[in-house]
């Protein structure tokens, strides 16, 4: 398959004369306040045969509704910061939902983009990876995208999205 539309900038026609792309996996989960402090893990297949592998990841809200945010902020004064002399919990706005992505491969971990970025690309072929990532082989087999929900105070809509590439 050619010409996979994503929102990374990098056009999948401007790849290597004669490459060939295919979505592997794209799932989209709503994570709720249940989900906070929480683990995801979502698995894909990797066929043999594949040159460089694209993971896109995409989450939405960057910041809950300032009423949910300010009785976050007011638990945590009450929790954590009995000496702490500013206690308007106004003073700690923006507070930010903060889900990231690690990678596994069938031999262990192979990185993690522990970013604030609400939509981010990262790629990984034998020789190179966006930073956060190993570079090595793409072994075909179960891999898995892990969510982990740092942060989580309203919900939370999380696409992963994998594109293989394999050059004929």
């Amino acid at each position: 398959m050619t010409g996979i539309a994503n929102f990374c900038g990098i056009g999948y026609n401007q790849g290597e004369e004669g490459a060939l792309y295919m979505v592997l996996f794209d799932e989209t989960r709503v994570l709720n306040p249940q989900a906070d402090k929480t683990n995801v893990a979502l698995s894909f297949s990797v066929p043999p045969g594949l040159t460089a592998l694209q993971v896109e990841f995409t989450y939405d809200p960057p910041t809950p509704p300032e009423p949910v945010a300010v009785e976050a902020v007011k638990a945590a004064l009450a929790r954590y910061a009995r000496a702490v002399v500013q206690k308007d919990p106004y003073a700690y706005l923006p507070v930010y939902n903060l889900v990231t992505l690690s990678l596994d491969d069938p031999a262990g971990y192979r990185g993690a983009a522990h970013r604030r970025a609400t939509e981010q690309c990262h790629r990984l072929t034998a020789e190179s990876a966006s930073p956060g990532f190993l570079p090595g082989e793409l072994r075909p087999a179960q891999w898995q995208a892990v969510l982990s929900a740092h942060c989580v105070l309203c919900p939370v809509t999380c696409r992963v999205r994998v594109i293989g590439e394999e050059t004929e």
